[in-house]
């Protein structure tokens, strides 16, 4: 009995060791780094290529000889970042899509139909979505009846004048005691940043890891430098 408590502890001490040093979760474990033949010769298309994150994506990818398709709004700034990628098909190979993600449906179809005929029609073997798009900022005295309609939770009967809100605590209360059930993010949160800090004090030489410290700065093995927004 003591020896099967004995294996019982080594293989928890070895999942829980092995879930700190994972990238997210248990999901992850199966997968080690990313291998240059997993990367090499396959197409990728980075959207918001032009600048950050995307752009340093880029220049790993680029690095790791894969076939890019970079894609942003300002097509010189994809143009700038175009020239200072190396790689096995880099500079020279490397295609620039301007794309803005507001253009509408249509424009959208023919930027995936124009992406997919690159490289001798080889398509797309993998896309990262790294474009954001930033609405404008409004106050409350600029929210419209229309809008207020869209973000209620619970649509209100035509003819209804009255509207229902409803409180947070409410809307993360589990439903078996009167609430909406939806998942609170907050600690989940804190529980990740906290496996990031981990990780990226580990094994910060991993593409992930060299993105991050590339784009924002190191401050010291622990974390980089301290963001800040305008």
């Amino acid at each position: 009995m003591m020896i099967l408590y004995l294996v019982f502890l080594v293989i928890f001490a070895f999942l829980f060791i092995k879930f700190l040093t994972a990238d997210g979760d248990f999901t992850l474990l199966s997968k080690g780094k990313v291998k240059r033949e997993e990367i090499e010769d396959k197409v990728i298309w980075i959207t918001g290529a032009s600048r950050g994150i995307g752009e340093i994506l880029a220049k790993q990818l680029a690095s790791l000889g894969a076939k890019l398709i970079i894609s942003a709004r300002n097509e010189a700034e994809l143009q700038h970042v175009k020239q200072q990628l190396t790689g096995k098909y880099a500079p020279r190979d490397v295609m620039v899509l301007p794309l803005d993600l507001t253009s509408g449906e249509e424009s959208l179809r023919l930027a995936v139909e124009k992406a997919e005929s690159f490289f001798d029609a080889a398509g797309v073997d993998y896309m990262i979505h790294n474009a954001a798009y930033e609405r404008p900022k409004s106050t409350a005295l600029d929210v419209t009846e229309e809008t207020l309609k869209m973000m209620s939770l619970f649509p209100v009967p035509q003819g209804k004048e009255r509207y229902q809100l409803v409180k947070w605590k409410t809307v993360i209360t589990e439903k078996r005691v009167g609430g909406l059930g939806i998942k609170n993010m907050k600690n989940q949160s804190k529980a990740l940043r906290m496996k990031w800090l981990w990780k990226y004090s580990n094994d910060n030489q991993n593409v992930w890891g060299s993105v991050i410290k590339e784009n924002y700065e190191e401050s010291d093995s622990w974390m980089t430098k301290e963001v800040t927004t305008p």
